[in-house]
């Protein structure tokens, strides 16, 4: 807590002195290359961290006692990544009225929306998206991009679960696996503490 304080501190201080300088854009880069990295080793851990346990608490659940905590927690974790009414149509009510400011439908995004929830490549998942993008936007020219560079959310959540939920209904077959993501989820957590231990001071000053 007092090197979380005093990170912040300094880093105030240092940010305002540096601006009264009239720093270029090298200066700027290399100031901010503490914090980015930081961001890039937490971004590094949460992905396996997430698939991890999210298998292990399907995997280890009593599914027939607990469907309605299993469907809650699922509909909490689309409706965070759907986000639902966060995009306006410019013409309401009509399904094919184009997304302002994107050239989409309303059904190319729910079409990529499921396409994304039930991935083909269980190692593309982590990789690429599903994406419907607009080539030209006077005409309207759309295609589909199955590669679009980006994690697929939504894909890795459906693969965790409907895993974890296999490997609930196999039972004792599945120990091994339940073993692997359990030593994946604690040799994942271990690496978070150092990284936070090590490095926090840094990206808080930066």
């Amino acid at each position: 807590m007092l090197s979380t304080i005093l990170g912040v501190g300094v880093g105030f201080a240092i940010a305002f002195g540096v601006k009264a300088t009239n720093p270029d854009e090298v200066t700027i880069t290399w100031i901010k290359l503490p914090g980015d990295i930081y961001l890039r080793i937490l971004t590094l851990t949460i992905l396996p961290l997430i698939v991890a346990n999210i298998f292990l608490v399907t995997a280890t659940l009593d599914l027939k006692k607990n469907v309605n905590l299993i469907g809650t927690l699922i509909g909490t974790a689309c409706a965070a990544i759907i986000q639902p009414g966060s995009r306006i149509l410019i013409e309401g009510g009509d399904s094919n009225s184009q997304l302002e400011g994107s050239g989409l439908s309303a059904s190319d995004v729910f079409r990529d929306i499921f396409m994304n929830l039930f991935p083909d490549n269980i190692i593309g998942v982590a990789l690429f998206q599903y994406r419907t993008e607009v080539i030209n936007g006077t005409t309207g020219e759309k295609t589909v991009n199955s590669e679009t560079p980006g994690s697929n959310t939504i894909g890795i959540l459906f693969i965790s679960v409907v895993f974890g939920a296999a490997a609930n209904a196999v039972g004792k077959m599945a120990k091994p696996l339940i073993k692997f993501f359990e030593a994946v989820s604690a040799v994942v957590t271990k690496l978070m503490a150092i990284f936070l231990r090590l490095w926090s001071p840094g990206p808080r000053v930066s």
